[in-house]
């Protein structure tokens, strides 16, 4: 009588179908060579099972095998196709050849085929039901040469095998079919990019840009400055280079407007909420508020006051200081002052110019000396048509087009800087050339008003203007030679 412990000690070899005693005996077995003779075959499995097909069965004659000793026979199961046809091979898959056979591998795979591409030369004949042209990415069946090179071509064999190319090669390349269609359309295309790239290289910089020396980017002239402060020109530029420095140093008016918080009455810019409160707070800011007349306006909280003081409570609010972490230093806070235009006659104040105009038509008033008057806004109207200009440039333009230089209309040349009009262009040239007008643009160009100043070289006086010399000289030193 078997104990329990022998059942658990028991051990079932698959292969020769017996039950061994033991794990050393069942070791010694499996390296025994009758384990390694006595071996079922796959092929001799399944024949074993008897399976049947839904069709009618058609029995194959025995054919031995030499795989067992003994010489066992396999009865196979062979069905017929739905075309008729009723020669198949008997076989499971697996490498097989039938004895006998005198056929060439050009049209069955041979031996050693794994089950791979294989694409046979010659087709058999009498089997139209069988699929010769087999490809084994896409995993399709093709009955003739014809569709297998047009399946070769297609998008779908690219697709399946382009990861397979890359591996390869950069040689194996899919073959660019051109159609009627598409041809036309690429070269037009292609012509197009040729055109606008060679366009872009002629042009370089467009109107109003600049490049950064140091990153080499194209800006806008008024968004150096925020361009500088970047982090894409920041993580670009190398630390401590001259170059770098000069940039900024260049361009540090446009940097300093991009400060979080600005006062724009006193050009007042800094970095923290607390310094801007303590200067809304100061004698300067006190002394500014006191010159101009105007309300106080916070763009973003939408907030508008008369009074200093109230501006200052709503800056250290709750509301005002939400905003300011929200907006958390990526734009520029600016408080600003808004300034009113006053009618001469009826001294109503007014935001905009065109308020003003709007009034002055409506109730008669005139504005000489406002910012609102014709001569201030340089109005012009044409004497040869209806044609009105808001700026003298325009009403020039106006008369060129439309009249030409030899037109009887008056006044179409003008100087800005001395508040002259001409008729003629000699007139503007001689007017051009003559010291006073020299003088004038070299006061309104000049930065410093101390390298304007001239001093007579007979008494050491100095004066601030050319024409006070000129004058000291004729009343003073009549007798002296001038220079």
């Amino acid at each position: 009588m078997v104990t329990s412990d022998d059942d658990e000690d028991t051990h079932f070899c698959l292969k020769c179908r017996t039950t061994i005693l033991g794990l050393e005996n069942y070791v010694v077995h499996r390296k025994s060579k009758s384990h390694n003779e006595d071996t079922l075959r796959a092929d001799d499995f399944f024949s074993s099972l008897n399976l049947q097909s839904s069709s009618k069965p058609t029995v194959a004659p025995p054919v031995p095998t030499g795989g067992r000793e003994g010489g066992h026979t396999i009865r196979g199961i062979v069905t017929r196709s739905k075309t008729g046809s009723s020669k198949r091979k008997l076989t499971s898959g697996g490498k097989w050849k039938a004895p006998g056979w005198a056929g060439s591998w050009e049209e069955e795979p041979p031996p050693g085929h794994t089950g791979g591409k294989w694409r046979p030369t010659e087709t058999i004949a009498g089997s139209q039901s069988s699929s010769l042209y087999w490809c084994g990415p896409c995993h399709r069946r093709l009955s003739s040469s014809l569709l297998y090179d047009r399946h070769l071509k297609s998008e779908l064999h690219f697709k399946r095998t382009h990861q397979e190319r890359q591996l390869e090669g950069p040689d194996h390349r899919r073959p660019v079919r051109s159609t009627r269609l598409t041809l036309p359309r690429y070269s037009k295309l292609k012509s197009q990019e040729m055109r606008l790239k060679k366009r872009r290289e002629r042009r370089g910089c467009r109107r109003g840009e600049v490049v950064c020396q140091v990153c080499l980017c194209k800006v806008k002239s008024h968004k150096m400055g925020k361009h500088l402060v970047s982090h894409y020109h920041c993580s670009r530029h190398p630390r401590n280079s001259e170059q770098a420095r000069d940039t900024i140093l260049n361009y540090m008016p446009s940097i300093v407007r991009q400060a979080p918080f600005q006062c724009h009455m006193c050009k007042f810019y800094c970095n923290t909420v607390e310094t801007f409160i303590a200067h809304w707070a100061s004698d300067l800011h006190r002394q500014n508020d006191l010159a101009a007349e105007g309300t106080f306006w916070c763009l973003f909280c939408k907030y508008a006051t008369e009074s200093s003081v109230a501006m200052g409570c709503h800056l250290v609010g709750e509301a005002h200081r939400e905003v300011v972490i929200v907006i958390n230093r990526s734009m520029p806070i600016v408080i600003q002052k808004r300034l009113y235009v006053h009618c001469d006659v009826c001294r109503r104040g007014f935001r905009y110019n065109a308020q003003l105009r709007r009034h002055a038509r409506r109730w008669g008033h005139d504005q000489p000396a406002s910012t609102a008057s014709d001569q201030y806004q340089e109005l012009a109207e044409c004497s040869q048509c209806d044609f009105t200009a808001h700026s003298l440039s325009s009403f020039q333009k106006h008369v060129r087009s439309k009249h030409g230089l030899k037109g009887t209309t008056t006044g179409h040349y003008f100087c800005r800087v001395c508040d002259l009009r001409f008729d003629t262009l000699d007139e503007s040239k001689r007017h051009r050339n003559e010291a006073s007008h020299r003088y004038k643009t070299a006061v309104v160009n000049a930065r410093d008003k101390k390298s304007l100043r001239r001093s007579c070289h007979h008494c050491r006086q100095v004066f601030d203007q050319l024409a006070d010399l000129k004058t000291h000289l004729q009343l003073v030193h009549p007798d002296q030679t001038h220079r």
